[in-house]
């Protein structure tokens, strides 16, 4: 029984040594600890990325004290590390004022040992943020908080996650540090535009893409394109982009669609339409656009979604200018994108950068959608098809093709007068198969038949008339003899025509009014297509 008691008296002993030398090597009295209460989601070309939680206005990471043990504190710094630019700013440093004006870099709610701590310093272009933790003797007070709150950060030079990293400026001076290791300020960074294509939501018809031809006739005037955001808060106004519930100065996100490849003479104009999931349609921003240098329309969101992917569709209307007769073939395409685009920091010497609205806040790089097609400029052509053609010395094809671009309504949407040469290609019919297809454009060393000019061209109002036998001998064909089919291409639209197959003797003559295809350059001949007169 002593022996039993010996050894308890040794363990209690034993504790309270441990204990006492804990207190006494105890490297800090106050315990920090952080909880960043971080945004879930941001825009990856945001330059200008809040790493608060977006849905709790005002909040911020949190940095708590608790008593450990009473000592004197001595002054001491923690610095928060988020290992990009810091594009927020307070009053601090050589900024002109707190960026972005109204919603700036702080700390609010500080309480206890925290009461009197400041922001000192600010390491925009390294993403440093060192806050005072000061001296404080009395134990009854040795326990608080305080919010940081406003710190945005470049996100397009970075990958998410986005972390905050803390340390102490000084070990020695009765604070520690709980937190260790990075923590998460943005969890995921994920595209601003979801997609930009050729299309319409909800209810509305597509009206695809427009077509104009070379001869600056419009064959389809209108097109349009259906934008979506990338993620669920990725497009906000600038009361929503606030984490005080104070609209900020500018306009929030806008979107772009920039226009490539529009010639001299047309123009293009944007309506919005259609708006899905929010109050209101965005508005436009330079709706008509003309050019390389006039290309840009902007769209800006006067209410949207923080719940629901929201969308909006663009109608496009394609005119073209009177005094304009031709344009190259091609394509018109346009990207999308968030704007403004900007500079996360300004320079104000080659050794200081800093935050600034000038320009427009938020800020993104420029991040643009995949290109898409609005228009088509295509060459003018008319595909013709003759089925059947015949010349074996006994019967011989005749071909008769109308440029029908001359006619009586000049004044009330009749046609563009245009002449054009004439393609054949030929696809003979051998005893066994198929032969060799064979093409003649006419010239001016090819003008077969009756109706051409000397330049090989049918003019407006012209009617070409020509025998296949005649064909094939301008074509340099060895034999005048044919059976197959042909395909006739004009370079002008509204060619009509007739083919007949005779003896020229009288007993016989069959014709029939060639087959109209569709314009290749706009529907592609994949398995099913329509032919007409």
């Amino acid at each position: 029984m002593q022996l039993m008691k010996s050894k308890l008296l040794f363990g209690l002993v034993a504790t309270v040594l441990v204990i006492g030398m804990t207190a006494s090597t105890a490297a800090a009295q106050v315990s920090i600890t952080l909880y960043p209460n971080g945004a879930g989601e941001e825009t990856a070309s945001n330059r200008s990325a809040l790493t608060n939680d977006r849905a709790s206005v005002g909040s911020g990471i949190v940095i708590s004290g608790s008593l450990l043990a009473a000592a004197p504190l001595t002054l001491t710094n923690i610095v928060l590390d988020y290992s990009s630019a810091i594009t927020s700013s307070s009053d601090i440093g050589p900024t002109p004022g707190a960026i972005p004006v109204g919603d700036a870099l702080r700390l609010e709610g500080a309480t206890g040992v925290f009461a009197t701590s400041t922001i000192t310093t600010v390491d925009f272009v390294l993403g440093k943020v060192t806050i005072s933790m000061p001296t404080l003797v009395a134990a009854s007070v040795a326990s608080g908080s305080m919010r940081l709150i406003g710190v945005r950060v470049d996100a397009s030079a970075t990958t998410g996650p986005v972390t905050v990293t803390a340390s102490l400026s000084n070990s020695a001076n009765n604070y520690i540090l709980a937190t260790s290791g990075a923590q998460t300020a943005i969890t995921t960074l994920t595209a601003g535009i979801g997609s930009a294509v050729i299309g319409i939501a909800g209810t509305n018809v597509s009206s695809g893409t427009s077509t104009v031809f070379t001869n600056a006739v419009i064959g389809d005037a209108t097109s349009s394109i259906v934008i979506t955001e990338g993620f669920l808060t990725a497009w906000r106004t600038n009361t929503q982009e606030s984490n005080s519930g104070v609209a900020l100065a500018g306009s929030g996100t806008q979107i772009t669609l920039t226009f490539t490849g529009i010639p001299t003479g047309m123009t293009l104009t944007g309506v919005p339409t259609n708006k899905a999931k929010s109050s209101t349609l965005p508005t436009i921003g330079n709706a008509a656009v003309t050019s390389a240098t006039d290309n840009v329309m902007t769209f800006t969101l006067p209410g949207t979604s923080l719940t629901k992917i929201d969308s909006f569709d663009v109608v496009i209307t394609t005119t073209v200018a009177g005094t304009t007769s031709s344009f190259t073939a091609g394509s018109i395409t346009a990207v999308a994108d968030l704007a403004p685009i900007g500079a996360a920091l300004s320079a104000v010497t080659a050794t200081n950068n800093y935050p600034t609205a000038t320009g427009g806040y938020p800020r993104f790089l420029s991040s643009p959608s995949a290109a898409i097609t609005v228009v088509n400029i295509v060459a003018s052509k008319t595909n013709l098809l003759v089925p059947y053609l015949v010349s074996d010395g006994n019967y011989d094809t005749g071909i008769v093709i109308a440029n029908t671009t001359l006619d009586p309504w000049s004044a009330s949407g009749g046609a563009v007068a245009t002449a054009g040469a004439i393609t054949y290609t030929f696809y003979p019919r051998t005893a066994t198969g198929i032969g060799t297809s064979f093409s003649l454009t006419t010239s001016a060393t090819a003008t077969p038949g009756v109706g051409l000019d000397a330049a090989g061209l049918l003019q407006a109002g012209g009617t070409h008339s020509v025998l296949l036998t005649e064909l094939m001998t301008a074509a340099s064909q060895a034999s005048t003899v044919f059976t197959g089919y042909v395909f006739i291409q004009t370079d002008f639209l509204l060619a009509h025509g007739i083919s007949f197959v005779s003896d020229f003797t009288g007993p016989f003559t069959s014709y029939s009014p060639m087959l109209t295809l569709e314009q290749t350059e706009v529907t592609a001949r994949t398995g099913f297509e329509s032919l007409s007169f």
